[in-house]
């Protein structure tokens, strides 16, 4: 990782693929990618080639030359594939922003079998990165304490005819790599799972995400640097990294860990019987992480892997008795990692949105400090005594904003206010709902007119 990146706790991923009748196994498909369940992805909708693709149909890709691959390959629709794949990245500035991109050349990246480039579009906006008060966005270069600088970013209207927004993307090497390291520091392998979602699908007419498939994260490739004209990036220009980075999962035909939920065997028994209710059979992302089930590729807490598991079994419990499948593997597979999953989940999910409620700075950073043995029975309040009684003792970037003042405020804190947070430290909430909870200030603006006492005895 590089300097001034963060190290964060494990979470599990969430990939965006497009919808494939051929379940994602890596040939063609049998007709263009013109269908509206694909071409809901602007990528595949401007890019496809419908009279290349029918010459093609049903070849496998391996046998592609780069320029023949269809664009859905850059959408990971090979997620099973059992061959490698190159591809050529260009920037997508180079050729219409020259004076701040022209020296980027294309820069090959490979796609590995089993595997999917994984692009946390949010994490590379700038408003997500610094933070917008008007819009009441918390800029996660204050809330991970990462190295973000935002001097760095070049100027964009520097460039001839330049009529977009100057400030919509992360531009600079430096900074990517800062963001991009830390997003990825969160995948585990062997502890994070990936769970393949579709945005539309001919399951069902419905806004909300389908999970498609669960596995676990094998691998995570390093950081690709772009190519540069004449070798190196020149001086006083900026650097750049793909946002991709490969993730290899478990899932594998007849595998025992993970699966591809059967779709198309289903849409094809309802194209017999169409009194089948096929959205029951359809495992739909929980509401509550729709956000996280959204911007190409997103970090999913503990909670939102249990949820989506859920999901899961329920479709399967929905769909066994229809057709044959290896169903009670699938079953007995989410009961090991529901369990597995419980645990890692710990005592206080909600340690960091409650020590935020209460007021202190990069509460979610400390709150990852003080469990990061991962001991379920260690009690973290004595520690976040201890830190406060002795800030010297906590990693250089959580020191800042920790003194006398909050030292007294929490020696000072009423028995039924210290209760409430300790009490808001068990929920998985977010920073918002546990400030709602915890400050009476903000539970009146949300019309909630109850005190703490309530909250206590409830």
């Amino acid at each position: 990782m590089i300097e001034g990146s963060r190290q964060l706790p494990a979470h599990h991923l969430t990939i965006r693929v497009p919808w494939h009748d051929n379940g994602w196994r890596g040939t063609v498909c049998d007709s263009p990618c013109g269908n509206t369940s694909c071409t809901i992805l602007p990528r595949i909708a401007t890019s496809r080639d419908d009279a290349t693709e029918t010459a093609l149909a049903g070849k496998s890709l391996d046998d592609l030359e780069r320029e023949q691959l269809p664009p859905c390959v850059e959408e990971h629709a090979t997620i099973m594939a059992p061959f490698a794949l190159s591809l050529l990245k260009n920037h997508p500035y180079a050729h219409n922003a020259k004076t701040t991109h022209g020296h980027f050349e294309d820069t090959p990246y490979t796609i590995q079998p089993y595997s999917a480039a994984a692009v946390p579009f949010r994490w590379m906006l700038r408003e997500q990165i610094e933070g917008n008060a008007q819009r009441n966005v918390q800029g996660k270069m204050d809330a991970y304490a990462f190295a973000y600088e935002t001097r760095r970013e070049p100027d964009l209207t520097l460039n001839e005819g330049w009529n977009k927004d100057n400030k919509t993307w992360i531009q600079e090497g430096t900074n990517q790599r800062v963001i991009l390291d830390t997003f990825f520091s969160a995948a585990k392998p062997d502890q994070s799972l990936v769970f393949f979602y579709a945005k539309r699908t001919p399951l069902a007419e419905d806004p909300r995400r389908v999970i498609v498939g669960v596995g676990r994260v094998e691998s995570i490739s390093g950081p690709i640097e772009y190519r540069y004209a004449g070798g190196t990036c020149p001086p006083g220009k900026i650097s750049g990294f793909l946002w991709e980075r490969n993730i290899e999962h478990s899932i594998r035909p007849n595998g025992r860990d993970g699966f591809l939920l059967p779709y198309a065997e289903l849409l094809a028994l309802a194209e017999k019987d169409d009194s089948l209710d096929v959205a029951s059979c359809t495992a739909f992302a929980p509401d509550e992480y729709f956000e996280q089930y959204s911007y190409g590729s997103e970090l999913l807490p503990q909670d939102g892997a249990i949820a989506s598991l859920l999901a899961l079994e329920k479709s399967i419990k929905a769909m066994r008795g229809l057709f044959a499948a290896p169903w009670e593997a699938y079953l007995q597979w989410i009961d090991k990692e529901l369990n597995r999953l419980w645990q890692a989940r710990g005592a206080f999910p909600g340690l960091g949105a409650a020590l935020h409620a209460f007021g202190m700075p990069h509460a979610n950073l400390l709150a990852w400090h003080l469990l990061g043995d991962g001991d379920d029975s260690v009690d973290p309040w004595p520690r976040f005594s201890a830190a406060l009684e002795d800030p010297a003792s906590l990693p250089s970037y959580l020191r800042e904003g920790i003194g006398a003042t909050l030292r007294q405020k929490w020696k000072a804190l009423p028995d039924n206010r210290r209760a409430l947070l300790t009490l808001l430290a068990r929920f998985n909430l977010s920073n918002n709902q546990a400030l709602r909870s915890y400050q009476e200030t903000e539970r009146h603006k949300a019309g909630i007119e109850i005190g703490d006492a309530d909250i206590l005895a409830n």
